[in-house]
This record gives C-alpha cells, sequence and structure tokens, in this order.
C-alpha cells in the first residue's frame, strides 16, 4: 500500500512486544493501560458481535495471556459498549465510556482475583455531564496524580459540545484532554487541554505526552510534546467549572511522527511507547496484512 514506505521508520524502530488476544475472533482493539504493582498490561475495547466489551490482562514481560473479563456497568449490567480506553492509576482502572459521557471505575483488585472468563461490575460511575455540558469520554490516560479523559471530533458525525470550540491565532479546535482527581465518589476537574480532531489516545510520560491520531485507512501519526513549552492560554468553562486551559496543536508539537493506520489508545513502560491497532479486526481486516496484529513497542526517542 502507498503508506508503507511512510510508516517503514516506525516498523525499523519498533518491535512486536505480543499478540492481541482473539484479534481474529471479534475484538476490536481500543484501549492499553499499565499497572507497574502487577507489571500486566490491560487491554479493552468492544466485540463485533455485540457480546460484552471485554478487559484482556496480559504479562509485560512475557507477553503471555492471563484472563479475559467480561464488563458490566455498575448496577451489574452487562456492558457491551465501546470502550474506547482504560488506564489504571492507584487501586482503580478507569474505562471510557463513550457516549453514555462517563468513566466506569473498577478495583483494581477484583479484576486481577476474579477468575478468567468472568464478569466484574464496575464500582462507580464518574458522569461528565451537566445540563449544560457533555463529554463522550473515547479514551482515557492518567498521570501521577489525574486521570483524564479524551474526546474524539470530527466532522458532523463525531461531534464535540459546542462550548469546547477553542480558537488562537491559527488554531481551531473543538476536542478536549481533561484532568481530574478522585476522591471517593467526587471527581474534581483540574485542566484541560484543547486537542486537534482525530485523536484516539493520549499518553503522559513525565514532561511529555503523545497523542494518536488516526486517519482512517491512511498513515496515522503520533504527536508529541513538551509539557514544558505549553504555557497557560487562559481558562474554560467546562462541566459548569473554570479551570486552567492549554492548547496541544499541529503547531506546537515537539514532532510528528507517521505510523500504521488505525493506531488507538497507547502507554509508555520504562521508557518505550505501546501501540494498539484497530485495524487488524475482523472489522476492518487490512491490518491483518501488515503486521498489525501484535502490540508493538518503540523507544520514545523515536518521537521526540
Amino acid at each position: 500500500m502507498a503508506y508503507n514506505a511512510e510508516v517503514s521508520s516506525y516498523f525499523n524502530n519498533s518491535i512486536k512486544a505480543f499478540a492481541i488476544p482473539d484479534i481474529d475472533n471479534g475484538y476490536i482493539p481500543q484501549g492499553i493501560a499499565y499497572d507497574p504493582a502487577s507489571d500486566n498490561i490491560f487491554l479493552t475495547g468492544y466485540m463485533g458481535n455485540g457480546s460484552e466489551s471485554p478487559i484482556y490482562i496480559l504479562d509485560r514481560k512475557t507477553g503471555s495471556f492471563i484472563k479475559k473479563i467480561k464488563m458490566q456497568d455498575e448496577a451489574g449490567q452487562k456492558f457491551n459498549g465501546h470502550s474506547g480506553g482504560l488506564s489504571a492509576l492507584g487501586d482503580k482502572v478507569y474505562v471510557a465510556g463513550s457516549t453514555k459521557a462517563c468513566m466506569y471505575v473498577f478495583s483494581l483488585k477484583e479484576l486481577l482475583e476474579a477468575a478468567d472468563g468472568s464478569s466484574v461490575a464496575a464500582e462507580q460511575k464518574i458522569s461528565l455531564k451537566t445540563a449544560d455540558d457533555f463529554m463522550r469520554v473515547s479514551f482515557t490516560s492518567c498521570d501521577d496524580s489525574l486521570i483524564y479523559a479524551g474526546e474524539f471530533h470530527k466532522g458532523a458525525i463525531f461531534y464535540t459540545h459546542a462550548s469546547h470550540l477553542v480558537e488562537d491565532g491559527l488554531v481551531k479546535q473543538k476536542a478536549y484532554l481533561m484532568g481530574f482527581s478522585v476522591d471517593g465518589d467526587s471527581a474534581t476537574l483540574g485542566k484541560v487541554y484543547s486537542i486537534p480532531d482525530s485523536i484516539q489516545g493520549a499518553c503522559f510520560d513525565g514532561d511529555y505526552v503523545y497523542l494518536s491520531q488516526s486517519k482512517g485507512v491512511f498513515a496515522g501519526r503520533i504527536l508529541a510534546y513538551n509539557l514544558k513549552d505549553i504555557y497557560q492560554a487562559g481558562t474554560k468553562i467546562v462541566l459548569g467549572k473554570e479551570i486552567p486551559l492549554y492548547i496541544l496543536s499541529e503547531k506546537n508539537a515537539t514532532k510528528i511522527t507517521p505510523i500504521p493506520p488505525m493506531c488507538e489508545e497507547l502507554v509508555t513502560v520504562d521508557g518505550k511507547l505501546y501501540t494498539i491497532f484497530e485495524a487488524a479486526s475482523n472489522r476492518y481486516i487490512i491490518g491483518k496484512f501488515m503486521g498489525l496484529k501484535s502490540v508493538y513497542v518503540t523507544p520514545v526517542e523515536f518521537f521526540r
């Protein structure tokens, strides 16, 4: 295909970390997260046949499959939604609730102790919707203290709330990456980043943040930012609260790197960036011919 040469440098600097489970059995990959305490990798997404959305747990060092968990919502009902991403922070795992404008919060301990093939219900649901605002959570991320909910904007079909529009000189963006702290059942907004269209994942790593941008069947991109160079650009009213605004755009990216198509979430571990692609799922197929049935790992320096 035409973009093979464009992404050859990515392949040359990356290795296959492990095979994506059930990639030929209906699983459509979306999210990837890392739990440093157990040294496990967590994957999520949804199933093409409409069955319960999964959480897979794998051993990071060996890449071996540990278990598959079937998700339930906070009411104990089967959840088969488009779980676009997940993040592990402290003793919790946060899963994107997509069009339900929420994040589901799971007990990390319960997920690790659950039997393979069992169902686990969310402990709670964090609503990201008010009378005057909403956030469709397409992906998640975290730094050392905050959980981030990210949204996907692309044209009229994948839209965001009108108030999320940010215009700053030549920059015009309509999506947010919103950070908040969680204390029990309450979530407190901390900061918000304005991000470009078509972002599928974000990863904070020290002074850097990386965004994955999907261009459909065409080559995607990783946008890298040095947060030391990102300054507050005023404030925004988000979900009824005024919080600091920062802008991540194509204009102020440290580097933009072509990658294979349909990259979803990404996570860093020990100086390496793990990326997961949905292109090899049975829904899209094209990635099966590109070697994208595996999670890839790349030194972070390649993207800086």
